[in-house]
C-alpha cells in the first residue's frame, strides 16, 4: 500500500512537471509570436521611413572574413552609394571550411538573429560525396522548443556568470573557424588576464585567419613584448608582415621560425599556405615536398603542391602531383584536379588528353551533389515561410545554369550569373587579378579586385529588386 502510494505521488510530481513544461513553452511561443508581430510591423514601418534594409550573406570562405575587401563588405559600401532613401546593412555570415550541410545548420538561427529581407547564399564548393544533407533529427526537433533554448540560454548565464576565463570557448569558436566570437572571446580573457600570453597569442592569430593584419600586428607585438623569444609571434609576426607587403621584415622573422622549428608540421603548413597565397612558388615546392612525407594522406598538399609546380612551369611534375590528389580524394570530390590537369595537357599540347580530363571536370560541375541541392531548397524553404527573399549567387567563371536546376519550377528566387563578367575580366586583366589562388580549379579566392566585381554584379540584381518592390 506504501509503495502504490509514492508511485502515485511520483506520477502526479511527473505529470505536474510536465504541465508545466507545456504552460512555459506555450507561454514562450506566444511570447515569440508578439514579439515576432511587432518587430515585423516596426521592419517594414522602418522600410517606409528610409531605415536600414538588412541582407544576410551565407556562404563557405568565398564569403567569411572581416576584411573591408570581402564582397560583402564592399557590396554595402556600393548599394549605400547609390542615391536613394532606403540605406542597406549587410551581415556576413559566412565561415570557413563550411559544406552546404554546416552551412544549413547554422541558417536558421541566423535568420532568427537578423531578421533579414534578403538573404544571399554563395554555396556548394566544399559538399562532396560525403556530406550529408541537413535533416531535422532528433537533437533539431529538442533544440526547436522554446523551453529547451529558454534552459539553454540560463545555463549558459550561470556559466558565464561562475567563470571569468573565457580562454577555453575562445578556442571552441576558433576551431569551428568563427573567427568574430573567438576574437570577442580572446579580447574578453586579455582584459582579464593581461597576463595570458597564450590568449594574446590565439588572438593574433584569429585578426590572422580573418585577414585583420594591422590588428595581428599589434597583437603579435604585444606578445612579443611580454616574452620577446615567444616561437609563434615570431611565426604570426613574420607571416603578418608578408601579407602587408613588408617582405624584407617578413623573411628575418620566418627565418628565425623556421630554424627553430626544422621539423614542426603546423610551422611547414603555415609557411607553404603563405607561399603559396603570395605565388613564392620557387620557396613554397621545398616546404611541400618536407611535409608531405609528414601527412601523406592529405590530398590538399598534392593538389596545392602541384598548382606551384604548375606556377614555375614544372608541368610533368605537377601532373604527378595532381594525380596522387585523385588517388587520396575520391574523383567524385576533385573537381580541381581535373580542371588543373587538362590545364596540364594542354601546356604540353596534348589535346586529347586535355579533353578527356576536361570532359571529366565539365561532369562533375554540370551535376549538383544530391546534397547540395537538398540543402538549397531547405534553405529557399525556410525563407519562404518567413517571406524572405533568396539571392542565389553563382560562384564566378561557373555557368548560374546549373543553380537554376536546383529550382525548376520556381519563379520567386533572384540568380547572379558571374560567369561571362568574369571570364571576361580574366580575358582583359589576366587570372590573378581578380584571384588569389586556384583553390577549386576553375576560379579561387577572390583578390580585393574580384570581390569587387562580384559585389558589383550582386549589387545591379538586388538594386533592381529593391526598386520593384518599393515602387
Amino acid at each position: 500500500m506504501l509503495r502504490t502510494t509514492w508511485l502515485k505521488k511520483i506520477v502526479v510530481m511527473l505529470f505536474g512537471v510536465l504541465i508545466c513544461i507545456v504552460i512555459l513553452e506555450i507561454g514562450l511561443r506566444v511570447g515569440g509570436f508578439a514579439c515576432l508581430f511587432m518587430q515585423e510591423y516596426r521592419n517594414r514601418a522602418g522600410l517606409d521611413e528610409g531605415n536600414a534594409y538588412r541582407i544576410l550573406c551565407l556562404g563557405d570562405s568565398t564569403t567569411a572574413g572581416s576584411s573591408p575587401t570581402m564582397y560583402p563588405q564592399q557590396l554595402e559600401e556600393i548599394l549605400n552609394a547609390t542615391p536613394r532613401d532606403t540605406s542597406f546593412v549587410v551581415i556576413n555570415k559566412g565561415m570557413f571550411n563550411v559544406d552546404t550541410t554546416d552551412i544549413m545548420y547554422n541558417a536558421p538561427a541566423f535568420v532568427e538573429t537578423y531578421k533579414p529581407q534578403i538573404v544571399i547564399a554563395m554555396m556548394g564548393t566544399n559538399d562532396s560525396h560525403t556530406t550529408v544533407p541537413h535533416r531535422h533529427t532528433m537533437t533539431h526537433i529538442l533544440q526547436s522548443f522554446r523551453t529547451y533554448k529558454f534552459a539553454c540560454l540560463i545555463a549558459k548565464h550561470i556559466r558565464t556568470t561562475r567563470s571569468s576565463n573565457f580562454f577555453y570557448e575562445g578556442v571552441e569558436y576558433k576551431d569551428k573557424h568563427e573567427w568574430s566570437t573567438a576574437q570577442e572571446l580572446f579580447y574578453k580573457e586579455t582584459l582579464r588576464h593581461p597576463q595570458n600570453v597564450q590568449a594574446h597569442v590565439e588572438l593574433g592569430w584569429c585578426y590572422y585567419y580573418d585577414r585583420l593584419f594591422n590588428k595581428a600586428e599589434k597583437t603579435f607585438k604585444r606578445v612579443l613584448s611580454i616574452e620577446p623569444s615567444h616561437l609563434e609571434a615570431v611565426l604570426g609576426l613574420g607571416l603578418t608582415y608578408g601579407y602587408q607587403g613588408r617582405k624584407k621584415e617578413s623573411e628575418e622573422l620566418l627565418t628565425i621560425a623556421r630554424k627553430e622549428n626544422p621539423n614542426n608540421h603546423d610551422v611547414l603548413m603555415k609557411l607553404c599556405i603563405y607561399y603559396r597565397d603570395t605565388r613564392d612558388y620557387t620557396r613554397a615546392i621545398p616546404l611541400f615536398e618536407e611535409v608531405i612525407p609528414l601527412d601523406p594522406h592529405f590530398s590538399w598538399l598534392y593538389s596545392a603542391g602541384g598548382e606551384c609546380l604548375m606556377g614555375v612551369g614544372r608541368i610533368r611534375e605537377a601532373i604527378s602531383m595532381f594525380k596522387k590528389a585523385l588517388i587520396f580524394l575520391p574523383d567524385t570530390d576533385d573537381h580541381a584536379s581535373y580542371i588543373n590537369l587538362a590545364q596540364c595537357y594542354e601546356h604540353l599540347n596534348k589535346l586529347e588528353k586535355a579533353a578527356q580530363y576536361k570532359k571529366k571536370a565539365e561532369s562533375l560541375q554540370s551535376t549538383f551533389y544530391s546534397k547540395t541541392r537538398t540543402n538549397y531548397r531547405t534553405l529557399y524553404t525556410l525563407l519562404k515561410t518567413k517571406g524572405i527573399q533568396l539571392v542565389c549567387v553563382q560562384y564566378p567563371m561557373r555557368p548560374v545554369s546549373l543553380l537554376k536546376k536546383i529550382f525548376p519550377n520556381e519563379d520567386d528566387i533572384l540568380f547572379v550569373d558571374n560567369e561571362a563578367i568574369f571570364k571576361h575580366g580574366v580575358q582583359e586583366k589576366g587570372y590573378n587579378y581578380y584571384f588569389d589562388d586556384r583553390f577549386a580549379g576553375d576560379f579561387g579566392h577572390c583578390s580585393p579586385e574580384g570581390n569587387r566585381l562580384l559585389a558589383e554584379n550582386i549589387a545591379r540584381v538586388i538594386l533592381t529588386y529593391v526598386n520593384n518592390v518599393t515602387e
